[in-house]
Formats: structure tokens, C-alpha cells, sequence
């Protein structure tokens, strides 16, 4: 079967074999209709047939109750701060007829002499669960017949503990943290904790702990773990996994018994230097986009290919429509407006306009014109300087850099000069990523000049390289694209620059070290999830600066070319 999760009004018109409808409190259904956000003088009052997201919703409940296919289960919360809640009014409504029909049917009972059936006529479709999960249900379905003989299985060929075994995770946890509380220094945690009074009078030994024993299968440990351990009932308690959310990984030193130490979680190695003539192993067919990707952020793309999630960069979609643009929601915006003057659209603010990008009302259409109008003005200046009077027509072209595979992208065509407007400020890490598209351009034989014009004003200009030179560093990020993928890469894109412009200055090695250090401490340095970083770097904390020096030195001079080709002063 299938299981589908989604909101109540875009799952109203499908049918399912059960439908589970949750929250029908009565705070949270129906949804209330809003007033008019913005309130300006009701510039748009509302007229009949506007959308009403108090009639959906009552809609939607008759639309459940008609598609369910065998069963519709509808939960509400009965209890709030001890105090009794009802559930939404139409639900209630819903019980009242139902407990209307129940009436009918114990009085036809009744009428034909059936009073003891009448009587025990249960109510079954109504049931009130405890709101403790760890308390005993009596409408909870017990195992199937197999999981209990997997259970059983599992549990008679578990192996009996060995001194000469070495501590599992939980064990080393376990142990680490009854040092640190003050539980004893002679505690064997592979033995259950004892009560209290009899370990003396002390000890920070919690009463009537029970600590389930480490080999036990982790399925049958929590299903016969107490309450108080679970986390049930009287509160409180020990739980199968580390505490803290950020903990790492701990094992205890073979010749220092009783000391804790993070494992790592990957070794940290430094390539070796890549060749002239370097060049990917097992070349694929690529789009440029998906090259400057990897190569900008290489712990997500060793997380994409070792299958590891980073479910803390994932961010929500905006619940509601935002008043006004900031941060990264205003850098997409002005994404739009580059795309739509790039692309020579006859008329980018009524195109802009239909996009999910700017505000609705008044308030989104001043700022959608006041920023196309900055853009515009840029676009003139860079447009002037470039010697052009449009922007030049693109076409999609494939780089063949190895027999059966190429580099497709979106490049100039006919055209000497390539302008760019950038919606971010001149960083190194956005003047790499130039560099990489400028590289891809210049090997299919243009020979031309980039010109980037960034939101700061700063006007960066790359030089024209010859085709076979461009093919070859292009090769060689491939190569490196390549092996970010096997190993983790700690030459990041955002430092090389820095890196060695750092090399040519007074106190070279400490503004380098003072460089690595800043972007290891500061997530705003990190152009990939500094999360992740920390996660797939983890137990390497102290080598890791001399890791990313390290790799730095090595890898550092395959963006030396950046800094011959390009050259950087105020737009005019």
C-alpha cells in the first residue's frame, strides 16, 4: 500500500482505503478567515466567489467523510493543561449525530425485546486514548504472531558477554557520562546499576536505575525497559541513544582505561598534487552548473555520494507571504531581475511580476520598480563598458573533454565579450565561480573577455585565455571534482584566493593560519553548510587546521590563474 501526507486541502478530493484526519481541535478547525494584510484603506475589498478558507475546510470534512474507502479516523487533543477540550464544532456536530443514531438503535433494541443488547451497545466510535504513550492502551493492537517469534529469536541468539569483548557505543557512553555526573570510578557498565543504599551512602548513583544490559537487541531492550527509563509515567529517565544532540562518537583508549575520546568520523588526507596534464579517471557527461556546484561546496557533494542526508540545512517554505524582502530571499529576487535582462525579455516587470518573488500588493510592485530601475543602471554602465548596446544571445554548446563525455553550457555566442551582472558583492569565492564559467567559455575557441559587475559596484575583468590552455585547467578541476567525491576535500574554493594573495604579504604564515582559523570557527566564511562541515570532520578537531594548511599549500595554486588573468577596480 501507499501511504500519502499532505494538507487537508490538497488531499481532499483523493480517495483512500483510511483516512486519517489530525489536530480537529477546535482552535485549529476550521482555519478562520484573515483580514486583509496589508489594510490599505481595503484598496481590494472582498467580492462573492474570493477564496474562504473557512468554507474549504468545512468542505474538505464532508469530502473525507464521502472518499473514505473503509475507515476515516479523526484525532483531536481531549485534554490541555488538565483542563477538558472539545473538538471542532463541526466534529462535535458529527458525535451528535452519531450519538443520535446509536440512541435510535438501542431504542429499536428495546422495542423488540433485545433491552440486554440495548444495554452493552458500545460506543466505538468514539475512544479516548491516554495521552502518555508509554501507558497501558486498551485499544493498542498487540504484535503480529511473526514479529513475536522475531523477537523471541532474537533474543535466544544473542551472544552472552565477554570480558575480552570491547565496549559497544552505548557501554562507552554510558560509562563516560557516569564519570562525568560523579557515579563512581569503579562502576563496570556492564553491570546493572545497583540502588543506592547498596553502594553506601553515596555516589551520585540515581535510586531504582536499572540500566538494560548492552548486548540485549535495542527492540527488546526498550519494549522491556521500565517506565521511569523510557521516559513514561513518573518522568524522567535514560534513553537507548546519546542524550545530546550534538554528541559524538566516544571509545575508551586501550592503554588508558576510563578515558573518553571522540572517534573520528573520517580520516582527513591531502591529495597530492594534481599534474599539467591532470585529468578525471572516469570522465561523465556534466553540466557546467553541476561542476561549480561540487566544486564550490565539496562537503555536500561527498555527502551526495556517500548517501549521507543533511537534513539540518533543509529550510521550511515561508508559511505565510513576507512583507518585505531580506537576506537570501532578496538575493533570489534579484536573480529574477538578472535572468530577465540577461534573457533581453521585452518587459521583465510584468514577467517578474507573475513569479512567487516579490510581495503582493502595492508594496511589492514599488520595490519590484525600484530595484529593476538600480539593475537597469547597471546594466547601462556594464553594457558602456563592454562596448555592447545588448546583451549578447546565448546557445547551449558541449565541451568534449574525454572520449564519450562532455561539458554542456550555457554560453555566449558571437560575441568578444561576455557581461555579467552579480546580485552579490565581490567575495573569492564568487570571483572562483566566474572563473570556472570564464574557463568553460574561453575553450571553445572565443577567446574572450568577461566583465562582472557585482551589487557593491566592483567591476571584475578576465582576460582572454587560449583555447587548449582553458581545456587544460578545465580538465584539471574535473580531476578535482573527481576525487572530492571519493575523499573529503579541504582546500575549500573561498580560501585558496585569500590563501595566496596571503603567500606575497608581511607575516605570511600567521595571517594564513589566522585565515584557516577564522573559517573554521565562523559559518559565515563556509560557502558549504557549516554543519556538515563539523559532521563529516568530526574527531579530526585537533590536525584540522594543519589538515586545510596542508591541503591549501598543495592545492591552493590551481586558482593562481585567477589572479594573473583577472583585474578588479570601481565600476564607473
Amino acid at each position: 500500500g501507499v501511504i500519502t501526507i499532505g494538507s487537508l486541502k490538497n488531499l481532499r478530493n483523493l480517495p483512500g482505503k483510511l483516512l486519517v484526519f489530525m489536530n480537529a481541535d477546535r482552535d485549529r478547525y476550521p482555519a478562520r478567515q484573515n483580514d486583509e494584510r496589508y489594510n490599505l484603506i481595503h484598496l481590494d475589498k472582498p467580492r462573492p466567489g474570493d477564496n474562504n478558507r473557512e468554507h474549504e475546510d468545512l468542505g474538505a470534512l464532508l469530502d473525507l467523510i464521502s472518499h473514505a474507502g473503509e475507515a476515516l479516523w479523526i484525532y483531536y487533543n481531549s485534554h490541555r493543561d488538565n483542563q477538558t477540550q472539545p473538538p471542532a464544532s463541526p466534529i462535535q456536530e458529527l458525535l451528535q449525530y452519531l450519538d443520535e443514531q446509536r440512541e435510535r438503535a438501542r431504542q429499536h433494541l428495546r422495542d423488540n425485546g433485545q433491552a440486554d443488547a440495548a444495554q452493552n451497545l458500545p460506543r466505538d466510535y468514539h475512544r479516548e486514548h491516554p495521552a502518555d504513550p508509554f501507558q497501558p492502551d486498551e485499544y493498542e493492537t498487540h504484535p503480529a504472531p511473526l514479529w513475536t517469534k522475531i523477537r523471541a529469536t532474537l533474543e535466544q541468539n544473542a551472544p552472552p558477554p565477554s570480558q575480552n569483548e570491547p565496549l559497544s557505543l552505548w557501554d562507552t557512553q554510558r560509562s563516560c557520562e557516569a564519570r562525568e555526573r560523579g557515579w563512581g570510578e569503579g562502576l563496570n557498565p556492564n553491570e546493572q546499576t545497583k540502588p543506592a543504599s547498596s553502594l553506601g551512602d553515596g555516589g551520585g548513583v540515581r535510586p531504582q536505575t536499572a540500566l538494560p544490559d548492552s548486548h540485549t537487541p535495542y527492540l527488546e531492550t526498550l519494549a522491556n525497559m521500565p517506565p521511569s527509563l523510557r521516559g513514561g509515567e513518573n518522568g524522567g529517565g535514560v534513553r537507548p541513544q546519546t542524550s545530546s544532540p550534538n554528541s559524538q562518537p566516544l571509545y575508551i583508549h586501550p592503554e588508558r582505561s576510563g578515558v573518553c575520546i571522540t572517534q573520528p568520523f573520517l580520516p582527513l588526507q591531502v591529495p597530492p598534487a594534481l599534474a599539467a596534464d591532470a585529468a578525471p579517471q572516469a570522465p561523465e557527461n556534466l553540466t557546467l552548473a553541476q561542476l561549480v556546484r561540487d566544486l564550490q561546496k565539496p562537503a555536500s557533494a561527498y555527502a551526495r555520494a556517500h548517501h549521507i542526508a543533511n537534513t539540518a540545512a533543509e529550510t521550511l517554505p515561508e508559511s505565510r507571504e513576507p512583507l518585505a524582502l531580506y537576506g537570501l530571499n532578496n538575493w533570489q529576487a534579484d536573480q529574477h531581475i538578472i535572468t530577465a535582462l540577461e534573457q533581453n525579455h521585452p518587459n521583465p516587470a510584468a514577467h517578474i511580476a507573475r513569479l512567487p518573488a516579490y510581495p503582493g500588493g502595492i508594496s511589492g510592485q514599488i520595490q519590484l520598480e525600484q530595484r529593476l530601475a538600480t539593475y537597469r543602471a547597471r546594466q547601462q554602465t556594464l553594457l558602456t563598458q563592454a562596448n555592447l548596446t545588448t546583451w549578447p544571445a546565448h546557445r547551449e554548446q558541449a565541451l568534449p573533454f574525454a572520449e564519450h563525455a562532455s561539458l554542456t553550457a550555457l554560453l555566449p555566442a558571437d560575441s568578444a565579450t561576455w557581461p555579467r551582472l552579480s546580485a552579490s558583492r565581490a567575495k573569492p569565492k564568487h570571483h572562483a565561480r566566474y572563473w570556472l564559467e570564464h574557463l568553460a567559455w574561453n575553450a571553445t575557441g572565443a577567446r574572450g573577455t568577461t566583465l562582472i559587475h557585482y551589487a557593491d559596484d566592483t567591476l571584475l575583468r578576465l582576460a582572454p585565455l587560449p583555447a587548449a590552455e582553458a581545456l587544460r585547467q578545465l580538465r584539471q578541476w574535473l580531476a578535482v571534482r573527481e576525487y572530492l567525491q571519493q575523499t573529503l576535500w579541504l582546500a575549500p574554493l573561498e580560501l585558496m584566493q585569500p590563501y595566496l594573495e596571503a603567500l606575497d604579504s608581511d607575516k605570511a604564515t600567521d595571517k594564513q593560519t589566522a585565515l584557516i582559523r577564522a573559517w573554521i570557527d565562523d559559518d559565515r566564511e563556509k560557502h558549504d553548510s557549516g554543519d556538515l562541515w563539523r559532521h563529516l570532520w568530526r574527531g579530526n578537531e585537533d590536525a584540522l587546521a594543519a589538515t586545510i594548511a596542508a591541503a591549501l599549500t598543495t592545492h591552493a595554486p590551481l586558482l593562481q590563474p585567477l589572479l594573473t588573468h583577472s583585474e578588479t577596480s570601481d565600476a564607473v
